[in-house]
């Protein structure tokens, strides 16, 4: 089991991306680099990159070169979205989860992006979270630290920090 937003969990997702056929056979013609960056987790901004394209899925650690689509949010509303007790959409429509760059490279990937639930879920099963994702909202019971509570951030920002 590997704990949420550590280099263990990032190379949980690539062997997950890796090992899927449908997820390589679904990417399409043209590359896709999407992009997540979680602000507040411990010890600083942890990022990481999915890259899909023609017979290819890969994870990695760290920001992308260059993403065609990046999704920013704070640690706990990614813990939320990514424990599954809070969807992407409504932290999007709440502005808990920003979007940026060239979002209709998420329609025209949206057949690979609908099967990246199938892909990460066995990844979320063994994931575990320091402390109850909840939903993402801010909202956090009394007396629990923050979500993503791992000890671990991308090397890149490790190397951005010090």
């Amino acid at each position: 089991m590997a704990a949420f937003l550590t280099d263990a969990w990032v190379a949980d997702l690539a062997n997950a991306a890796r090992e899927s056929s449908a997820l390589r056979g679904a990417a399409g013609a043209d590359t896709l680099v999407l992009q997540q960056v979680v602000r507040g987790a411990p010890g600083g901004t942890f990022a990481w990159h999915l890259v899909l394209g023609p017979g290819t899925a890969e994870v990695h650690e760290g920001r992308a070169a260059r993403a065609d689509v990046t999704l920013t949010s704070d640690a706990a509303t990614a813990a939320a979205v990514a424990a599954g007790r809070a969807s992407a959409q409504a932290a999007f429509m709440t502005g808990r989860l920003r979007v940026g760059g060239r979002i209709t490279a998420l329609l025209e990937h949206r057949a690979a992006l609908a099967a990246l639930d199938d892909v990460f879920g066995a990844v979320r099963a063994r994931t575990t979270f320091p402390v109850d994702a909840g939903t993402g909202d801010g909202d956090a019971a009394a007396g629990k630290a923050a979500i993503g509570d791992s000890p671990s951030r991308s090397r890149s920002d490790r190397e951005e920090a010090g």
